[in-house]
């Protein structure tokens, strides 16, 4: 993985080498070296993570991830705020991609503690910072971090060239909720990065379906997915996909139902993401059930019932369950629908929500 041959090094090895370099006075040297490094890697492969080098860039930044860890832990133990900061953002959309959104909250809550860092970056951390919290249940401390993410100059956030500047600001913005987050989104209607333009889009939809704005909600996933294409990202094609398929199961188109979240699941193995997977797993089977074929629908949602409760499965899990109880439903099975739905709504008590 990363394109040559790797070595790992025994810890004490690696303890030896490192005294030895003290001994030498070389050590300082060599991990400012180091540190140099690893931030022009990052800022090389942070921006390939959204277009179509996406692929080789995320397995270059695993490849390295865990000396790029040591560098940012190292910084945070120096109260090396600039380091930090620059590091632990242009890592953050890796660690998204990657699944690692609570440990991110961890570290990046970790790197905010010394100050320093461009602007932008450090909204970036912020946001992940609090997401990453959110994400592990801690709601109720994230959401006045994302208000404060939104209150910063303008040219930190959304009339900031950095990529992650602009997003960090688009989730905050989301998480203040309602009408606000459509209206506030539009501003990076004319954002000079084209992917966060589409980003805009996509999550200007999702909110407006939420609260029941549907005009233009199409539109707006269209142009997200046809931007998305053109850029060559997947993880935006797989999110636009999957919420173009949710609106035709709503229609009752099965055929494109099917074609948009068969779609999204491709894309999304193909990246290697799999944190919305179960989902939408879930969603193609519903619109399977809705073509007519049940036994189909019921076998695949067995399928996803059984890998979430090997893994705890919480919000996802009460929704496959919803599914199970639907599905039963339609087969006149009336015990099993309760069944379904009484286990569905413990998960749910159980696994809380957010705003």
């Amino acid at each position: 993985e990363g394109g040559g041959i790797r070595y790992r090094m025994l810890e004490t090895i690696r303890a030896w080498s490192a005294e030895q370099l003290t001994a030498a006075g070389e050590r300082t040297a060599v991990e400012a070296a180091q540190a140099t490094w690893c931030l022009a890697f990052v800022d090389e492969h942070d921006p390939q993570l959204r277009g179509p080098g996406q692929l080789t860039a995320m397995a270059r930044m695993r490849a390295e991830h865990d000396d790029l860890l040591a560098v940012l832990q190292r910084a945070i133990a120096a109260g090396d705020g600039d380091l930090a900061v620059h590091l632990g953002a242009r890592l953050s959309w890796f660690w998204l991609l990657t699944g690692r959104q609570v440990a991110a909250g961890r570290w990046l809550t970790q790197a905010l503690t010394a100050p320093g860092g461009p602007p932008a970056l450090r909204a970036a951390c912020r946001a992940f910072s609090a997401m990453g919290r959110a994400e592990g249940g801690s709601w109720r401390d994230a959401v006045p971090e994302l208000r404060r993410v939104i209150e910063l100059p303008p040219e930190e956030t959304h009339r900031s060239d950095e990529p992650l500047g602009a997003l960090a600001w688009a989730i905050a913005t989301v998480f203040s909720g309602g009408l606000r987050s459509v209206e506030g989104l539009a501003l990076l209607a004319d954002h000079p990065d084209p992917w966060v333009v589409a980003a805009a889009h996509a999550l200007r939809a999702q909110v407006a379906e939420n609260i029941g704005m549907l005009d233009g909600l199409e539109t707006d996933l269209r142009t997200a997915y046809d931007a998305f294409a053109r850029i060559g990202d997947r993880w935006g094609r797989s999110l636009a996909s999957s919420a173009l398929g949710q609106l035709a199961l709503v229609d009752g188109d099965s055929d494109a139902a099917v074609r948009w979240f068969s779609g999204a699941l491709a894309l999304s193995e193909e990246l290697g993401t799999d944190d919305d997977t179960p989902m939408m797993r879930v969603r193609l089977a519903q619109s399977h059930a809705l073509a007519g074929d049940l036994a189909r629908a019921e076998a695949d949602i067995a399928g996803v019932l059984d890998e979430l409760g090997r893994d705890g499965g919480g919000m996802q899990l009460a929704m496959a369950e919803t599914a199970a109880g639907e599905l039963a439903l339609l087969a006149e099975r009336l015990a099993d629908a309760e069944r379904w739905h009484a286990q569905a709504l413990e998960h749910v008590r159980d696994a809380g929500s957010g705003p």
